[in-house]
């Protein structure tokens, strides 16, 4: 069952069921550091999960096309339902794929990303397949993204790219974002 959530300083209202990733500390550094460059007409987020960057983005961006991608398709449904909750008019794709599967001729002018950038132990093993995916970015944790910014590179889009990565300090045992 999904409960309602307001974040406030964003001016987003969400619907969030236990099986998509709720917005946390990673969301809003994006959320806080993200800017358009101006005229921007296509912005994807790839990863969208609730939907809050786009729709924050959205919000404050009426004239941008967006298109959200989730590999999960519970996020999808999820995203839909905030895109309708946050009443915006922007043209708003949202489609169930894996990163830039499916997407050889779009040349957006933002990729966001906020992927999942923790690393692999015994520990997430215990995982179920959804919460690996919202959470697991490989052995060391950043494959996933380094894997993606390949793919951008290798396709020639010229792009502004926003991701975020976490490092672990093994000397001092934190995680720096």
């Amino acid at each position: 069952m999904a409960e309602y959530h307001v974040f406030p300083k964003y001016d987003v209202k969400l619907s969030l069921p236990k099986e998509v990733y709720f917005p946390s500390d990673d969301s809003f550094l994006m959320l806080d550091n993200i800017e358009l460059p101006p005229n921007s007409k296509i912005v994807m987020e790839i990863g969208g999960g609730s939907g809050i960057i786009s729709i924050y983005l959205a919000k404050k961006h009426p004239e941008v096309n967006f298109i959200v991608t989730d590999i999960s398709y519970q996020a999808t449904e999820t995203i839909l339902l905030n895109h309708r909750l946050n009443n915006l008019c922007n043209p708003f794709d949202i489609i169930c794929a894996n990163k830039l599967q499916s997407f050889y001729k779009i040349s957006p002018d933002v990729i966001i990303w906020n992927p999942p950038y923790l690393p692999s132990d015994a520990t997430s093993d215990a995982l179920s397949s959804i919460e690996k995916n919202m959470l697991i970015g490989g052995k060391k944790g950043s494959e996933e993204a380094y894997d993606l910014i390949a793919k951008i590179s290798e396709s020639n889009i010229s792009t502004v790219f926003y991701t975020i990565f976490s490092i672990e300090d093994k000397e001092i045992g934190r995680a720096h974002v």
